[in-house]
């Protein structure tokens, strides 16, 4: 048992440490497209109401052998079956993990702000002035707020230059009042274009922040951090479940002595399963969140297959 336990310890420290990416997965256990093909079909058709309750579905052959393995033999033939069996679920799972890993990189609960860019492009510069005062008005908090003060700040540059301009403009000779308009004209534009792009993000920010989060995508609303620990600790346990049927399958003695550690890991992963649709519902923050978080998440998975299966550029997250 030594042995399987350096297998179970060795088999996991290697998935752990693999890139969170899609082909660094798929390489590392060697399946083939075809099976990988399998798998996205299988879960297409499947007719389970969530992904937690699909990966049960996929072990329980392994947890029904081992059972009947208390009381009859089973084949080398049927061992093999069966880690083949539990290789493609801690594919699938180490899948999930990668969808997760890609949807955490983005910020829960929050849209991009529009571009407004064009809209603002040909705006009086007083009337941006005069909308930005109402707005600090109305909310004084407003003026800690960086593009705030930016149009603010180049507000009053522009008064300046201004004065400088008719100061200079005032003694000048035509010719010479000709060029100092035009030089002032271009540093007047700068700060005008300033003003419009920092204009552009408030606005910008105020239409986004009038969006309701029901409007966005599941994985985008839902934190769907919180399912990253749950879901790994789902992927050792199944990989201490593949590694052990693995061994078996490899040895071809005391078979009975290591499927009767599977059975011991049945109740362990019920329980992760479990905790992984309480977490979606948390990340999610209701019941019916919680099945379109996991539906979505299983939707990326078999979508992540089938753009990868080309084959690799460069190695890319699942995304």
């Amino acid at each position: 048992m030594e042995l399987l336990q350096r297998r179970i310890k060795g088999d996991w420290f290697e998935l752990r440490e693999l890139p969170v990416q899609y082909f660094a997965v798929r390489d590392h256990m060697q399946l083939a497209d075809d099976e990988v093909v399998a798998i996205a079909a299988s879960l297409r058709a499947g007719a389970h109401e969530q992904l937690a309750a699909y990966k049960r579905e996929c072990l329980a052959p392994v947890f029904f052998a081992a059972d009947e393995g208390k009381y009859q033999t089973l084949t080398p033939d049927q061992i093999v079956a069966l880690a083949s069996v539990t290789r493609d679920a801690l594919f699938l799972v180490m899948l999930e993990r990668v969808a997760v890993r890609a949807a955490k990189a983005g910020e829960p609960g929050r849209a991009q702000a529009p571009d407004v860019t064009e809209a603002v492009s040909d705006l009086d510069i007083g009337d941006i002035v005069r909308d930005v005062s109402e707005r600090v008005a109305h909310a004084p908090a407003l003026q800690q707020d960086s593009a705030v003060k930016a149009i603010l700040v180049k507000a009053k540059e522009y008064q300046r230059e201004r004065a400088k301009m008719a100061e200079l403009t005032s003694a000048a000779s035509p010719d010479q009042r000709q060029r100092l308009q035009a030089s002032f004209a271009q540093t007047f534009e700068g700060i005008f274009a300033t003003m419009r792009k920092h204009y552009g993000q408030i606005v910008g920010e105020a239409v986004r922040a009038t969006q309701g989060e029901s409007d966005l995508p599941v994985l985008q609303r839902a934190d769907v951090s919180l399912l990253d620990p749950v879901v790994t600790r789902q992927a050792e346990t199944i990989s201490r479940i593949h590694s052990t049927v693995a061994f078996a399958a490899a040895e071809r003695y005391k078979t009975l002595e290591l499927l009767s550690g599977v059975e011991a890991e049945r109740q362990r992963l019920d329980e992760l399963l479990e905790e992984e649709v309480i977490t979606a519902e948390r990340a999610a923050q209701s019941r019916q969140g919680a099945t379109d978080l996991l539906r979505a998440i299983e939707a990326e998975i078999v979508v992540g297959i089938e753009k990868h299966l080309a084959g690799p550029t460069e190695p890319e997250e699942m995304v």
